[in-house]
């Protein structure tokens, strides 16, 4: 703000100046406006030690900020790889699980399979007593009609 008062100072100084005529000239004391020119300097290397300083103190943080930031991608890394490391940690015991299940799921299989054959062979040879007996039971049934005819025919022949 104090600069646009030196530039209203010199803007007042050259508005008083003495005019050349028929020329767009002015004639202005050299000790009056070189003390406003120095001031207008000082004011503008103020200005930019301030603007330096503000731009630093900015700058900072956000240098603070990507650091914060980069300390958050690392972490994030490190999280990522923790958790890849855990998550194939997981999948091997889960595999190693499921090849538990299904050795024993195999050996329950092979010892049902034993089992259906030996019942297989039960139920075959069950069938089989049955024909024979049958057979048996059909062999004693004729050997009896043979042993009534016989009976039968010395009867006949008597009569």
């Amino acid at each position: 703000m104090e600069l646009l008062g030196v530039v209203d100072a010199l803007e007042a100084t050259l508005l008083a100046g003495a005019r050349i005529p028929l020329t767009d000239k002015i004639v202005i004391e050299e000790h009056r406006i070189i003390p406003i020119l120095d001031r207008m300097r000082e004011l503008i290397r103020q200005g930019e030690g301030m603007a330096k300083h503000q731009i630093e103190g900015k700058a900072r943080p956000v240098s603070k900020a990507d650091r914060i930031i980069l300390d958050t991608l690392d972490n994030s890394e490190e999280i990522v790889s923790s958790a890849f490391q855990k998550a194939q940690e997981i999948r091997r015991g889960a595999d190693e699980y499921a090849d538990q299940v299904l050795a024993n799921l195999q050996v329950t299989v092979t010892k049902m399979q034993r089992n259906m054959l030996k019942m297989e062979q039960t139920i075959e040879n069950g069938r089989r007593r049955l024909l024979d007996r049958k057979d048996d039971s059909d062999r004693r049934e004729g050997d009896l009609l043979i042993d009534k005819n016989l009976e039968e025919e010395p009867q006949t022949a008597l009569s």
